[in-house]
């Protein structure tokens, strides 16, 4: 591990930083900035539905409006900050990156998971609060219209929205292969060296 992808000071970290910025991309001019008092995670940062949802670890979770950079809601729920949880160290071939994106957005939906993640925690993205969380984090996930497809090792899961209620259990994934999918279909590879795909 080299130094700034350790993670173990935000002020070095690879990023990590504290001002959001809005740009025209015909002018180039900016159009907002919000500056955070804490040092954002960018792996923990993501827009949906014209919001802009950020975490700071293990201190907060917030949204701003896209528009216009004003701050539309903000906690320190315990409860939540204790389901997401510290990092994990993450860095090898069998368990996944540090650098891997672990906040991705869904409609009404925040979900926490990825290699750095001990348990897999989704949020209520209109407020913030803690809805359900599953006691494995490390899944890749395909966030569908039908349900979420947690994809892990050595077992993947297809989750209801609503409460994480576990629909189906498929095959996992191999080692830090990423998961694909489409409208159509989900479709999931794994190559080891020397074999066919």
């Amino acid at each position: 591990m080299w130094p700034g992808y350790d993670y173990k000071n935000p002020t070095n970290a690879w990023g990590f930083g504290r001002t959001f910025l809005a740009f025209n991309l015909k002018t180039k001019k900016v159009l907002w900035s919000a500056r955070q008092d804490d040092f954002v995670d960018s792996r923990g940062t993501c827009l949906s539905g014209g919001r802009l949802f950020f975490y700071v670890p293990e201190k907060s979770l917030a949204c701003l409006d896209a528009r216009s950079g004003k701050r539309v809601w903000h906690t320190e729920d315990a409860s939540l900050l204790e389901a997401i949880g510290p990092h994990d160290r993450a860095q090898n071939p069998t368990w996944g990156f540090a650098t891997s994106v672990y906040l991705k957005a869904r409609d009404q939906y925040l979900f926490f998971a990825g290699p750095q993640r001990k348990q897999l925690v989704v949020a209520s993205a209109a407020d913030g609060r803690l809805l359900w969380s599953k006691p494995t984090g490390n899944y890749q996930l395909v966030l569908r219209d039908d349900a979420a497809y947690a994809i892990g090792n050595p077992n993947s899961l297809k989750l209801e929205y609503t409460t994480g209620r576990e629909i189906e259990r498929f095959n996992g994934r191999r080692s830090c292969t990423r998961a694909t999918g489409s409208g159509a279909h989900l479709s999931f590879f794994s190559v080891t060296q020397g074999a066919e795909p």
